[in-house]
């Protein structure tokens, strides 16, 4: 969230397309790399020292040139181990110059870094990506979540999902998790990580380490 002084609080929603046409995406984005890096490294000296950190990636900071590097200068910045920090991409970020992308990933997961395939069922779906990218982490989107206990087919879906993942060893997060009905049935078809409401709304920084504070007590 953008808390601007004179436009009040700006979802992503509106600020990151913005951001994406004029070019001021990669700035913007390698700026929140670096802050989540060194914010990660922060709860690590609290005594959180197995949290890590996720940051969304975008197309055009995947296409740059030193991307690989970027991220390296932020691991070494913050003092955050590779393992720490992982990758969200979208499969949207792999339109074009496709081998290339897949080079840089190949690259970042090889320095310890973990990668994470984001919204997965959104968009292309393709269960090539499954076997080509170099990824730890599939999530599934909100808007199965959201279906899951009023369709069969949805439930169907979401358990084909997981159990196809885990035969390829890759890690499943359910995202937009708000119910204990929908805990309850995604604890059933082993989901491994939940993420959404049913845990904490979104929270700054600072707000984020008083409530690690207060579930460690």
């Amino acid at each position: 969230r953008w808390n601007c002084p004179e436009l009040g609080e700006i979802s992503p929603l509106q600020f990151i397309p913005v951001a994406e046409e004029n070019g001021l995406i990669i700035e913007l984005g390698d700026w929140g790399l670096r802050t989540a890096c060194r914010f990660c490294k922060d709860l690590h000296k609290r005594g959180y020292k197995d949290l890590s950190v996720s940051v969304n990636v975008s197309v055009k900071q995947l296409a740059s040139n030193n991307y690989v590097e970027t991220v390296a200068a932020a691991l070494v910045e913050s003092g955050l181990q590779p393992d720490a920090l992982e990758l969200e991409i979208t499969e949207s970020v792999l339109i074009g110059s496709f081998d290339a992308k897949i080079n840089k990933l190949n690259a970042l997961r090889a320095m310890g870094i973990r990668i994470a395939l984001d919204d997965f069922g959104t968009g292309y779906s393709s269960l090539t990506y499954l076997q080509q990218l170099p990824i730890h982490t599939l999530k599934i989107d909100q808007t199965f979540i959201h279906r899951m206990n009023k369709e069969d087919s949805t439930r169907t879906i979401i358990d084909a999902i997981i159990a196809l993942a885990h035969r390829l060893g890759i890690v499943v997060v359910a995202e937009g998790i708000e119910t204990d009905e929908q805990l309850a049935l995604l604890k059933k078809f082993g989901c491994d990580i939940i993420q959404g409401y049913h845990l904490s709304a979104p929270l700054p920084a600072e707000k984020l380490a008083e409530w690690l504070d207060l579930q460690r007590q």
